[in-house]
């Protein structure tokens, strides 16, 4: 191929995926709406995206970030699908844009260079500038960033002062982190399996005198210690469900069907998945 020939067939298929891009945010905007994540038993958009997909996590992010703020902007998802911004440039504006504003943006989107673009952004909202970011850096080493309010600040600098007294040793910020969050930890995460099992009965019938009984707290102690607090919801083709933050008790065979209070009888599933699971 020639050089032309080359450039041409660049240009032919950079057309191709911007409109590919939009019909995407296009069917994602449904997927979201209608939840149809669920249809393949997964439990938001961003797993859709992720497991059923392909997409990358970054990718996914900017697809749901521009899908929920259309709901509000509907301009910024037609600007997409109408060709004058890309995902990637809809994305960076979806922080500042509101209907008030977003003939304003959109065309500060559609017109500026990148960096002029950003500069813009974190003028109007300076925590866009400096994004929330955990990421490997070195070895045993990870790159961690975020912006924090003077409170915030004053708090981080206080536990600095009180984990230094403790230590007898001066505390950078890494050994704070550390110490605050290990105690933060210890009081709200499961106590170990062989300390839950002696607090109290494995198993406890569920309906006493035709009234629902309160599970045990060594009950469920004992579950979310052996399910490691995570949902134990297994697909069988994309893999075992990694949601830890919402995250409830669901009994196996149902209470209304004589399912007792027994670690046997319960399991750890994300609120996606437990609704999943009694809707059948």
């Amino acid at each position: 191929m020639t050089w032309k020939e080359i450039d041409q067939k660049a240009m032919e298929m950079a057309s191709h995926f911007r409109r590919c891009e939009a019909e995407l945010l296009r069917l994602l905007t449904v997927v979201d709406a209608q939840k149809l994540f669920r249809k393949f038993e997964l439990s938001s958009t961003y797993d859709y995206c992720v497991k059923r997909l392909q997409l990358s996590p970054d990718q996914a992010l900017g697809f749901i970030r521009v899908v929920r703020k259309s709901e509000t902007v509907p301009a910024l998802g037609e600007a997409v699908l109408n060709g004058t911004l890309t995902v990637s440039r809809a994305k960076k504006i979806a922080s500042v844009v509101t209907p008030a504003n977003q003939g304003v943006w959109i065309q500060k989107a559609a017109e500026l260079p990148t960096r002029i673009l950003e500069r813009e952004v974190a003028t109007e909202n300076p925590r866009e500038s400096v994004p929330d970011r955990l990421r490997p850096f070195s070895g045993e080493l990870s790159a961690f960033q975020c912006m924090v309010d003077r409170e915030t600040e004053s708090l981080l600098r206080e536990a600095q002062d009180i984990v230094s007294r403790s230590e007898r040793v001066s505390s950078d910020m890494n050994a704070t982190l550390k110490a605050v969050l290990k105690r933060f930890i210890r009081q709200h995460q499961p106590i170990p399996k062989a300390v839950a099992q002696q607090t109290g009965p494995a198993t406890i019938a569920s309906i006493r005198g035709g009234k629902r009984v309160a599970m045990p707290a060594s009950v469920e102690r004992s579950v979310r210690q052996r399910d490691q607090g995570t949902c134990s919801f297994t697909h069988p083709e994309y893999g075992r469900c990694e949601n830890r933050r919402w995250v409830e008790l669901h009994h196996i065979i149902p209470v209304s069907a004589g399912g007792a209070h027994s670690v046997d009888n319960l399991a750890t599933l994300c609120s996606a998945h437990h609704r999943l699971r009694h809707s059948g």
